[in-house]
Order: structure tokens, then C-alpha cells, then sequence
């Protein structure tokens, strides 16, 4: 959440930087703001290399020092008329006559008359992720907290301390009533009430909403969190007329720079949108759009439009595949709004991701999905065996985090198995809770919960040519992972000795401890809060190392 290493790397590998696609760079700094180079603490064996752990990262090269790499430029070798000046590339005959000595089919110019970082002769793409706000998300400075969706700190607070930035209930939970515009709501009468870019109260919180997430989890536009609550980037062209003037403007230089200081993206100089005061209300447009909703949020200065199921030509469809009229004024009720059904059941990401998945174990990974501990299969479980409430993922421990020790805010457990049903807590309100949809269940035809087309889903062959599904189907030929817990034997999925005679679920290979829940806590409990240790499965006799960068500060003796 602080490197920005994903990010980064993909734009470099994807825009011809760099021709690697095991990512090398990464934001960090010094205390002093200076770039550094952060390390791993112990080498990186070839075990840890397979998990996605990385050596080190390093900062962001400067721009002028970086020859072109992406395939978008113009010819290196240009024409044979070659002058002493950099060329222009607004004006590129500006000889006036030059082009009738050229060389049919060469270009008048090139990128540089010398050698690398001269002229043009430079990264382009790296000028963009620089200049731009593209190395967003980061945990080392601020957010803007100049318009919805940016109103946040940073460090530990830019999670910890909730702001007002979306005012829509199943982003925002119980913070939704207080409005988008970073308002304090503390009694505190020093705190002007009609600021923006205060947080709701100065107090820390483990109830974090969904829309404080958005804030940074917004790259790309298309996926991550947007694609959660079932948004993209608006494509400026649905009920366009709404958001472009109905005559071209033509903004002044300064109109434009304060346009771009809030939203990097060059169309906002000519929409409606260069107006804050317009972005605040786009979403109150929705009543009177054809083709699109608005999102409440406006990380950067975007417009995000919701996402509903359509069928090949583009119409409206509802839950059960019925195609609904586009002259219904109710059709964005009635049609599927592609969110997650996590997010319509009122869950948010810290529900499901806890305190691992957002700070990390100190081992530096170059992609979200490797620094993740928690799968699906360790709350809902697989179609041969109930959940064992033992994390499973990537990153996770070699005994796993047991989710049933979790307790919320409020005290209760956040998981807890009640009359063979398994129920989890909501951490963002109290009292709000939801029985757990267990696969095993949904996949057996004796349920009552037993869900056709759920079972197709999770059961069905790899195999294109014979697309059969069901529990006869071998889970090594399943495009789901059937894999067998070892703690199984915790859940009606039976006795210790059959668990243990069929476990073999950790990606190494290796058969996976069983371990009982009084065993369990007598070699996980730690004897002091702050000297516990986790090791990761890959990674024996690890404890968790915390990544520094290669500068250190060393305060004098008093």
C-alpha cells in the first residue's frame, strides 16, 4: 500500500521501460523526502521467489536519463537532413523549403541529433507517471482533500481515520449520513464545521468503510475496488450531454492549470466537470439520465458510471435474464447492477481483508494478490469440505490466522459457528450480521440450499469437451481449487484421522499440521503483544521481517 509497485510495474513493463515483468520498482522514502531503495531484511530464497517475494525495489529513475522504450514514438532514424537545433515538434519544417530535400516517406525530424536523454530521446511514459498523479495510491503523503473521494491522511491514518467522501450508504455505512465534503463532525470548537478536509472525528477506528478504501484503490479505473461496488470509469459519452457544454469552451492558461491540479486528465479543460462545484452534485443527475448512473465519489476528479447487465445488443436485463424496457423510468432498479454481492448485502473490504492484508508481513511483493493471506475456500469452504476458518492465501502463516479468535469492535466474535450455521459479524455495524453461504452445502443436492448453477460453477470440468459438473466430478479436474482442509476436522466435515489422511492443501506440497484449538493457541499465543511472531509456510523459521529502506537514521546519543 505504500510502494506502488503494481502500478509502476506494469506501466513500465506495458509502455516498453522496462522489459521485466517481475517488478523492480517502487515509491519509498527518507525522512528527508529523498528516494530510497527499500530491501528485504533476510535473502530471497527460491521458495520466497515463487510466493512473489522481492529482493528489493527501487525508486522511479528521473526521466531524463531513460531512453525511449515504447513503440508509440516516431522513427529513431529520421530523414538524412539533420540540423544543429532540437527539432519542434509542433513545428517540424521549420525551414520552410527543408522538406522538398527529404527523403519521400522520411520523417522531417528526429528525436535527437545526440545521444540518449537529449531532445526527445527521452521516456515519455516516465514524464507521465511523474508528472501525473498515475503513482497514486501511496501511504506517504496526503490525499488532495480538495473533492469527494480524496479526502484523506496519510499513513497510518489514511485508513484509520475515516473522512466523509461518499454518500452512499453501501459504500459509506453509517458515514454516509455525514455528506462527501471531508466536514468535521467532533464537538471539538476549534474545528471550523464548514471546512473541507477535516476527518469525521481524531479518533482511530477498525470500522473503516468501503469509500475510504476507494480513495487510493482506484487504479486502474476499471478494476479493483470500482469493479467491487460495480463502477468503471465514465467513457465521456454516456449522457454526454450533461456533463459537455452545450458550446466548446475555450479555458484561459490559468483555468486550465487549476482544472488539472484537481483531476490530471485533459478532458476536464473542456467538460462541466472543471467545476468542483459541479462534480459535487454529478450524481444528483442520475434521475434524469437515459444511459448511465453516477457514482458519489470522485477520486482525482473522475466521473465513474455504474456497470448493469446487458445482453449482446445492449439491453437492460434483470435478475432473471428478462430484458427491461429502456422506456421504463424505474429500468436502473429493475436491471442487475454488477456489483458484488458482498457490497448488496452490506459487507465492506475490511470485513473479509483484516489487519495482514493491509500492513503487510514486512516481505516485500511486487502485486496485491501475493500479499494477500485470506481465500474464498476459508470462509465459505469448498464443495467437499465445510470452511475450517484457517487462512489459506498466499501470504498466509504456516499455521494460518485463525479467523474464529477475531472479535470486532463490540466485542463479539466476528465468526462464530451457531446450530451449524456459520455467521459472521459486520465490523462496521453493530448488530448487523449474515449467515455464511458454505459451498459444500450449495453443491449438495440433498441441501436445501443446494444452487444448480453455483454447483456448475464450482464443480464443472476443465476439460472444454466434456463440460460435466457435480460431486462425481474428481476435484483435480475441476476448475476449482477442491483442495481438502486439515483443520476440517474442526467442522462437520469429519474426524481428525480423515482429515488428516487426505490433507495436502498447502501449495508447497507439504501435508499440513493438524492442529487443535488448544494447541493452536498455545503455539501462536504470543507472551507479549508486541513480541509476536508469524511465519509464513514458505518461509520457515521466519519471523516477520520489516522492510527498510537502505538509508538508515541513526538519532546522536543525548
Amino acid at each position: 500500500m505504500a510502494t506502488s509497485a503494481m502500478l509502476w510495474g506494469g506501466a513500465s513493463y506495458n509502455n516498453g521501460i522496462l522489459p521485466y515483468k517481475r517488478y523492480i520498482l517502487g515509491e519509498g522514502y527518507e525522512r528527508d523526502g529523498e528516494a530510497a531503495i527499500i530491501k528485504a531484511l533476510q535473502p530471497v530464497t527460491p521458495d520466497m521467489a515463487v510466493k512473489g517475494a522481492l529482493e528489493q525495489l527501487v525508486p522511479l529513475p528521473a526521466w531524463e536519463v531513460i531512453p525511449p522504450g515504447d513503440v508509440f514514438r516516431v522513427f529513431e532514424r529520421g530523414g538524412r537532413n539533420i540540423n544543429t537545433t532540437f527539432p519542434e515538434t509542433g513545428l517540424p519544417n521549420s525551414l520552410g523549403q527543408i522538406q522538398r530535400l527529404e527523403e519521400p516517406g522520411r520523417p522531417d525530424f528526429k528525436q535527437s541529433n545526440r545521444g540518449p536523454g537529449t531532445g526527445q530521446r527521452i521516456g515519455v511514459p516516465v514524464i507521465n507517471i511523474t508528472k501525473t498523479r498515475l503513482n497514486d495510491p501511496n501511504m506517504w503523503f496526503m490525499g488532495t482533500n480538495d473533492q469527494p473521494g480524496d479526502f484523506r491522511q496519510s499513513g497510518c491514518s489514511a485508513c484509520h481515520v475515516p473522512y466523509a467522501n461518499d454518500r452512499d450508504p453501501r459504500h459509506s455505512g453509517p458515514y454516509a449520513q455525514h455528506g462527501h465534503m471531508g466536514l468535521s463532525q467532533q464537538s471539538d470548537p476549534t474545528i471550523p464545521k464548514d471546512q473541507p478536509g477535516h476527518p469525521l472525528k481524531h479518533a482511530f477506528t477498525r470500522s473503516i468503510p468501503t469509500s475510504q478504501c476507494m480513495n487510493c484503490h482506484m487504479h486502474q479505473p476499471n478494476m479493483f475496488i470500482n469493479t467491487f461496488l460495480g463502477y468503471t470509469m465514465w467513457d465521456y459519452e454516456s449522457d454526454a450531454p450533461f456533463m459537455w457544454p452545450e458550446k466548446q469552451q475555450y479555458p484561459s492558461h490559468d483555468e486550465m492549470r487549476k482544472a488539472l491540479d484537481r483531476n490530471p486528465e485533459e478532458a476536464v479543460i473542456r467538460g462541466k466537470w472543471a467545476d468542483l462545484e459541479f462534480v459535487k452534485e454529478v450524481s444528483a443527475l442520475n434521475p434524469q439520465l437515459k444511459d448511465t448512473q453516477f457514482a458519489d465519489y470522485h477520486g482525482h476528479g473522475w466521473n465513474f458510471r455504474a456497470i448493469f447487465k446487458r445482453d449482446r445488443k445492449g439491453n437492460l436485463l434483470d435478475a432473471e435474464g428478462a430484458k427491461v424496457s429502456d422506456d421504463d423510468p424505474k429500468k436502473f432498479e429493475k436491471a442487475v447492477h454488477m456489483s458484488s454481492i458482498h457490497v448488496d448485502l452490506g459487507f465492506h473490504c475490511v470485513d473479509c481483508h483484516f489487519a495482514q492484508d493491509m500492513h503487510g508481513n514486512g516481505h516485500i511483493v511486487g502485486e496485491v494478490a501475493q500479499g494477500v493471506e485470506i481465500q474464498c475456500k476459508d470462509c465459505h469452504g469448498t464443495p467437499d469440505a465445510y470452511p475450517n476458518l484457517i487462512t489459506s492465501g498466499p501470504m498466509a502463516s504456516k499455521q494460518g490466522r485463525n479467523l474464529g479468535d477475531l472479535r470486532n469492535p463490540d466485542g463479539k466474535k466476528r465468526f462464530e459457528w451457531i446450530d451449524g450455521k456459520l455467521i459472521q459479524r459486520s465490523i462496521m455495524e453493530s448488530g448487523l450480521q449474515w449467515e455464511m453461504s458454505l459451498v459444500k452445502d450449495v453443491s449438495d443436492k440433498a441441501s436445501p440450499a443446494y444452487n444448480a448453477k453455483a454447483d456448475r460453477a464450482h464443480t464443472m470440468r476443465k476439460d472444454p469437451l466434456n463440460q460435466s459438473y457435480g460431486s462425481d466430478v474428481p476435484p483435480a479436474s475441476t476448475r476449482m481449487a477442491r483442495t481438502r482442509c486439515c483443520a476440517s476436522a474442526a467442522t462437520p466435515a469429519g474426524p481428525p484421522a480423515a482429515a488428516a489422511a487426505i490433507c495436502r492443501s498447502r501449495p508447497t506440497g507439504r501435508p499440513s499440521a493438524i492442529i487443535s484449538k488448544a494447541a493452536r493457541r498455545a503455539t501462536t499465543r504470543p507472551t507479549t503483544r508486541r513480541s509476536r511472531a508469524t511465519t509464513c509456510s514458505c518461509w520457515p523459521s521466519m519471523a516477520r521481517p520489516r522492510a527498510t529502506s537502505t538509508r538508515r537514521c541513526v538519532r546522536p546519543a543525548p
